[in-house]
């Protein structure tokens, strides 16, 4: 398992701080004087679109669409769960853990963990695919770590 966090968080690394990350710090900027609705290409949001302003597309999630899109598989089968999957840093504050893979490929895994650090507030982290979906659906790809994110 450890072999499989590493792989995926060098692939991430690379994508996001080599290539994509700086990338979309010069044509944010750019598609922002357009008619561009923030939700196209890679570097825009598909939910939010440029609501969310330069803030949320070129730093805080400057690829969206690419975990979507790029990094994405499908669900293509059963699950096996370890852990609490009704962890949440939101309404209800339940902290815990769980790991999450698919039962017949490598590229089909989640590690999730939420804890309480400060008063309001907790670490909660993230990586891997997005599994809770049904089969057939695409998982989205993701990676983040926050120790200041809201806990309730």
């Amino acid at each position: 398992m450890a072999l499989k966090i590493l792989f995926t968080f060098l692939i991430w690394l690379v994508c996001y701080l080599l290539i994509l990350g700086p990338l979309g710090l010069l044509i944010i900027p750019v598609l922002w004087f357009t008619d561009w609705d923030g939700k196209t290409t890679w570097w825009g949001n598909r939910k939010y679109g440029r609501t969310e302003g330069f803030w949320f597309l070129a730093l805080r999630n400057p690829i969206s669409n690419f975990g979507k899109e790029g990094l994405a598989i499908k669900h293509v089968g059963p699950v096996n769960i370890q852990g609490n999957t009704s962890i949440t840093d939101g309404k209800g504050k339940v902290a815990g853990w769980y790991y999450i893979r698919l039962q017949d490929t490598w590229k089909g895994w989640e590690i999730r963990c939420v804890y309480p650090t400060f008063p309001g507030k907790c670490f909660e982290a993230r990586v891997g695919w997005k599994l809770f979906g049904n089969i057939g659906d695409s998982a989205t790809f993701v990676f983040r770590a926050n120790p200041f994110k809201k806990f309730g």
